[in-house]
């Protein structure tokens, strides 16, 4: 290395000058102790220079290569060295006397004092050696106190004044002795930081320092300490200075017990070294470089290279990437190590590491756990991303060319059309983080084989055409959907709903897909504005008619308010009347509720889930949406179709014309062929639900809740269709078996206004419709067969329809409503029709008077166990029955008598009315073998938030003996 005598100021004027006239090859020279702040250098070579104590602070050096080169402390400091460690040797040889002292005392209070001296300072020794230097001193200080609060009772309950005087003097040398150490351990690492050798320097001065006050002083220490009294002065310290210089060796090499030592040696003596305070290193080299006490508090450290740089540890990185253990090992050696032998206790982790502008290119990542990772910018060209988990990684602008990615799990990544993923190596990826029994990430993609050449790219690369708008305050569905109508109509039909998501940060993002020729600027100002507009109407319109109804503004105010109210009271499970909830009604886990708002199977569904995890959670909100299905409606026409006129002549419905022209016929009814439509639209229904746009519902579903949880599931729906649909075939439920799911309407009751009405029992109104071409003795007898002690049936056959309104009437109210016999519904699924007996039929709306009362005094569930109910039931939720159980299709006479043994007998198990509809719904798969599909048949809607606990306390049915 050139070596100049040179001044500073003229050698540095000189290489700014060389640098001026277009030299860039600084190799080699000796920079040290250099000033060039605020320096444009960009591209200068400054390989195996000696840099030490120079200041670059706020210099260019974008492209600068510093390969070889020594940073850290001048050579100045590094003289300095010995004189600071022969003070701190002769503060600790002065301290060694004053602990040495009592122990040669006649006197017995002062000799004991002097041994608790030890005790205590050998004990700080090892709680520092073993936790660090602040839980030391914070638990020896603790046991000081404790122990003086101790013997100080002790001294005046026995009235010894030799116990108080000896704890008097244990605690003067003692504060000042712990003090003193602690103090040592850090000067020490500062000492040994300058100079390695200095040691030596200080045992010899804590040497000199122990023998000066016997030999030179005058005092009572030189008077009474003696020889003996010397050597255990000398001995005591060289055992401190040796004790702080190891525990100064344990902070330096990194340790992290002692951070606290290395993190104020590292302050201070990044001071005194070579400065990169505000510089622009980006794309710099320092390849092999000795780094120690360097400030790298620096503007830009993106791309810069680290390959097989060394002192890391010891140099001041600031907010960057070299800041973290585990991303600055791995940028050192290219390649991630869980463990670094001799300098950690704990595994090193990439897990929410910041790792934003770096160059991990060619880095051997397989098998690394980067969840939550911040990769903004990064470049990873040609890394070994196998096996990785990439789960809620932030992407944006990252550079994957080349990636190998295979067996990666991807959940909940965020990329944007800056992130590359160009020629990237996947023969197959995972959608969910959470990992099966096999050990593999669930959701594989493709489910079999592997992704052809290119496939990967063309499935994960974002839209480019979209425009985001963020809501602080929520969002109102009705002034969202009037702003994109008149945004359609000014700009083009073109501009689309594609997603609303909720931030974590509580903010709500929506996004449009808008045709490339539009100006994105102009648009997202001029939504903002409609939307505002549309706001303030709404809000000044129901402020006129709602003043006395506060909470019903905020409804309108914000989408997000009235559901998340809705979730919080559905934890309150307490029926009218009772005392406490039962322990049944309390088993639920969580809710989820799924709304589906404006729209259709032909134009798909913006979708809204509020989700609550436990009674005492948060409940919390995100959006997502269906694409267009309309196939659906095909499929399950044809389904519908074939299993009426299967099964129509022996189940409890009289047909109406399902077309103009009258019934469709089919001949030579053939169950394969019903297989077959069932199976198509069981495929259609999970394409439509694992759509890119919905599945992160499924998603946070499955991050949130555990396989084993009870799990209720709201369909929020005024959909005929949707409520058609078989819900219980979405393959999230496969993986939940005791999820439950039902239907309601758009607007779940927050609260209920039954009349608190007390009865000595449940009541329930037995309704035997009219029995032509069915058998429905089974079902009477089923209910006469029901503990009357518990429960009170009363029974109308085929009663005339005063009867039925007088009985609705009754003053002493109902808590179930039964019905078993012949029902329909119109094909618009709107309202339907009950049989009372051979003349006799009553709709829904024909009795919204007499229901309304019975709702009133108490009525909560509905049970039609008949055929073809979804009229009946949205007609009995519009009146606010809180429960109601329907057959959506034609059921065969046997499945209707099973399905209420199958319900009756898990209610008298004191199960809750949820897990009784659940169990009876699915044992209904053991008629399939006859009966294809009974499964598909009971439905469950709920209007209210109040849950009704088990109607049926003991067992009390007989087992049919058929």
């Amino acid at each position: 290395m050139k070596k100049s005598r040179l001044p500073r100021l003229q050698r540095a004027n000189q290489i700014l000058a060389r640098y001026a006239a277009g030299e860039r090859n600084f190799q080699d020279i000796d920079l040290t102790g250099l000033v060039f702040k605020n320096q444009h250098l960009n591209g200068a070579n400054f390989s195996r220079a000696d840099i030490r104590g120079t200041d670059f602070s706020g210099a260019q050096l974008v492209g600068a290569k510093f390969k070889g080169a020594r940073l850290g402390l001048g050579t100045g400091w590094r003289t300095c060295a010995p004189v600071f460690a022969i003070v701190l040797g002769l503060l600790s040889g002065f301290l060694s006397t004053r602990v040495a002292l009592p122990l040669v005392s006649q006197e017995q209070p002062t000799f004991v004092s002097g041994m608790a001296v030890v005790a205590i300072l050998v004990f700080l020794g090892l709680t520092i050696r073993a936790f660090g230097l602040l839980k030391g001193l914070a638990m020896t200080l603790g046991i000081m106190a404790l122990l003086g609060t101790l013997l100080a009772m002790l001294s005046i309950g026995l009235n010894s004044t030799m116990l108080g005087f000896t704890l008097l003097a244990a605690v003067d040398s003692l504060i000042s002795s712990v003090g003193v150490i602690g103090t040592l351990c850090i000067l020490f690492a500062v000492a040994q930081a300058m100079r390695k050798d200095s040691k030596r320097f200080a045992i010899l001065a804590a040497v000199a320092g122990a023998l000066s006050i016997p030999l030179m002083a005058e005092g009572p220490i030189a008077d009474n300490l003696g020889r003996v009294g010397t050597g255990l002065a000398v001995g005591i310290a060289i055992a401190i200075v040796h004790f702080c210089w190891h525990i100064s060796t344990l902070a330096l090499t990194g340790d992290d017990r002692h951070t606290l030592i290395q993190s104020l040696t590292i302050a201070m003596l990044t001071r005194l070294g070579t400065q990169l305070k505000r510089a622009d290193l980006t794309g710099a080299d320092f390849t092999k470089a000795s780094l120690g006490y360097t400030d790298f508090r620096a503007h830009n450290l993106d791309y810069t290279r680290w390959d097989g740089a060394s002192q890391s540890h010891q140099s001041r990185w600031g907010v960057f990437a070299m800041g973290h253990l585990s991303s600055r090992q791995l940028m050192i050696t290219r390649k991630f190590v869980p463990f670094l032998a001799g300098r950690c206790h704990r595994p090193l982790s990439l897990v929410g590491v910041n790792l934003s502008g770096t160059d991990l290119s060619l880095v051997d990542l397989s098998g690394a756990d980067l969840t939550g990772a911040n990769l903004i910018n990064a470049k990873l060209c040609g890394a070994n991303l196998a096996q990785s988990n990439l789960r809620l990684v932030n992407a944006l602008g990252t550079d994957f060319s080349q990636v190998q990615i295979t067996g990666s799990c991807i959940e909940g990544w965020s990329i944007d059309e800056t992130t590359c993923l160009e020629n990237v190596e996947c023969d197959f990826i995972y959608r969910l983080g959470r990992k099966a029994a096999d050990g593999h990430y669930r959701e594989r993609q493709p489910s079999s084989g592997c992704f052809e050449p290119g496939d990967f790219t063309r499935l994960f690369r974002v839209m480019l055409n979209t425009v985001e708008l963020i809501f602080r305050h929520g969002i109102d569905r009705q002034a969202l959907v009037a702003t994109l109508e008149k945004v359609q109509k000014s700009y083009s039909e073109a501009v689309q709903l594609q997603g609303i998501e909720e931030k974590e940060d509580g903010f709500i993002k929506v996004t449009l897909r808008v045709p490339e020729n539009i100006q994105k600027a102009e648009l997202h100002q001029d939504f903002k504005q409609i939307y505002k507009a549309h706001l303030d109407g709404i809000e000044a319109r129901y402020e006129a008619q709602l003043k006395a109804a506060h909470q019903q503004i905020q409804h309108y105010q914000t989408t997000t308010t009235e559901l998340t109210a809705i979730v919080q009271q559905l934890s309150e499970q307490i029926l009218p009347g009772s005392s406490q909830a039962s322990v049944a009604d309390m088993a639920c886990d969580g809710w989820v509720i799924l709304t589906f708002w404006d729209g259709s199977l032909d134009q798909g569904y913006p979708v809204t889930a509020d989700m609550q995890v436990a009674a005492t959670a948060s409940p919390f909100k995100f959006h997502a949406s269906l694409p267009p299905a309309p196939e659906l409606v095909f499929n399950y026409q044809q389904w519908q179709l074939l299993y009426r006129q299967a099964f129509g002549a022996h189940t409890r419905i009289q047909f109406e014309p399902t077309t103009e022209e009258g019934p469709l016929e089919m001949t030579n009814v053939s169950r394969q062929e019903l297989e077959i439509l069932a199976q198509r639209l069981s495929s259609s229904l999970q394409t439509w639900l694992q759509s890119a746009s919905f599945r992160s519902i499924a998603d946070k579903l499955r991050e949130k809740f555990l396989p084993e949880q009870n799990i209720r599931v709201i369909i929020q729906t005024e959909d005929a269709w949707l409520r058609r649909l078989p819900w219980h075939l979405w393959n999230f439920l496969d993986d939940y078996p005791n999820a439950n799911v039902t239907l309601s309407g758009m607007f779940l009751e927050a609260t209920n206004n039954q009349k608190q009405k007390m009865r000595d029992r449940p009541r329930v109104l037995a309704v035997i419709g009219n029995s032509n071409g069915i058998n429905i003795n089974v079902d009477q007898q089923l209910l006469q067969e029901i503990d009357r002690s518990k429960v009170d049936v009363v029974f109308l056959k085929e009663p005339c329809r005063q009867t039925f309104h007088e009985y609705l009437w009754d003053q002493k109210g109902w808590d179930v409503f039964y019905f078993s016999g012949h029902s329909a519904s119109h094909s618009d699924g709107q309202s339907g029709i009950m049989q009372l007996n051979l003349s006799d039929k009553v709709s829904i709306e024909e009795l919204q008077f007499s229901m309304k009362q019975a709702v009133h005094l108490g009525l909560k569930l509905a049970v039609l166990n008949s055929c073809d109910g979804l009229g009946l039931a949205k007609g009995l939720c519009q009146l606010k029955l809180p429960q109601v159980v329907v057959m959506k299709e034609p059921v065969p006479d046997q499945v209707a008598h099973q399905f209420l043994d199958y319900f009756l007998a898990s209610m008298t198990k004191g199960n809750t009315f949820y897990t009784a509809f659940c169990h009876a719904r699915q044992q209904l798969s053991s008629l399939e073998d006859q009966y294809p599909y009974a499964s598909w048949l009971p439905v469950l809607f709920q209007t209210t938030v109040l849950l009704p606990q088990p109607i049926i306390k003991q067992p009390a049915v007989k087992k049919r003996s058929d």
